[in-house]
């Protein structure tokens, strides 16, 4: 074996590389694997990139085609709370019974196409996005659940359905609907860009136009109503939105 330091000439170097050929052919193998997995590594990314890319740009899609879904959601809650409201009767008390006449056109239809708009959203919003529009959906089918139970043990005559419904049955009702129109005028600014992400959750006072529509319907109490039982946190939001009752949403005054 050769010493390099006497290595003057090029047979001297070919004889050391012929006596080193075992670990030089292991340290350029070595070299060989490391710019591969960096290689691969680069592919990986790049092709990551692109599909969060795609992902991204299918999802901006989807959420512009599903502000008009949100819009009909509106006005479904809307026209809730607006039948509820205009069969309010102030002066009855608390824990009173009211019969209320409705007629069977003014009933609301559940936008069922709607919310498979809002369903493909699901697919391409980040986790904490989806968790939010998946607690909706399943808010809307609550509500809707509860909205037509004061209509099961209703008579009907001449396309006209007599209610029988308890004051504080009423109001939650009427609550459930402004909560409704509210987190859907939230999700329509979500959809248009305006927050980009739902890292926050709407107030009473900012979840829409839910004080000027009720105070254009002249039902200025379901507001006030609204407020006292809208969630004070992130958390008594989220458990609203789920449909499960919460120690966090406070009563009313």
């Amino acid at each position: 074996m050769r010493d390099w330091e006497w290595c003057r000439d090029v047979d001297c170097v070919i004889a050391w590389a012929f006596d080193w050929q075992t670990l030089i052919s292991g340290l350029l193998a070595l070299l060989a694997a490391f710019y591969s997995i960096i290689m691969i590594q680069k592919q990986i990314k790049q092709t990551h990139d692109q599909r969060q890319d795609n992902i991204g740009r299918r999802h901006r899609a989807i959420k512009a085609g599903t502000t008009l879904a949100l819009d009909e959601i509106i006005q479904y809650a809307e026209d809730c709370f607006k039948l509820l409201g205009r069969n309010w009767n102030p002066g009855s008390g608390p824990n009173s019974t009211v019969f209320p006449d409705v007629a069977g056109t003014d009933i609301p239809t559940f936008p069922y196409s709607a919310f498979d708009k809002v369903r493909e959203a699901i697919e391409t919003a980040d986790k904490d996005d989806a968790t939010v529009l998946a607690a909706f959906i399943s808010y809307s089918q609550v509500h809707k659940a509860r909205f037509e139970q004061m209509f099961d043990n209703s008579n009907e005559t001449n396309g006209t359905i007599h209610l029988s419904v308890r004051i504080p049955d009423l109001r939650q009702r009427a609550f459930e609907s402004a909560f409704l129109y509210g987190t859907a005028s939230w999700l329509l600014e979500y959809c248009r860009g305006d927050p980009e992400r739902l890292d926050e959750f709407p107030d009473c006072n900012t979840a829409g136009r839910l004080r000027a529509k009720c105070r254009q319907l002249n039902i200025d109490q379901l507001f006030q109503i609204a407020q006292s039982r809208w969630p004070n946190s992130r958390e008594g939001f989220m458990t609203k939105l789920r449909g499960r009752p919460s120690t966090l949403i406070r009563s009313d005054p």
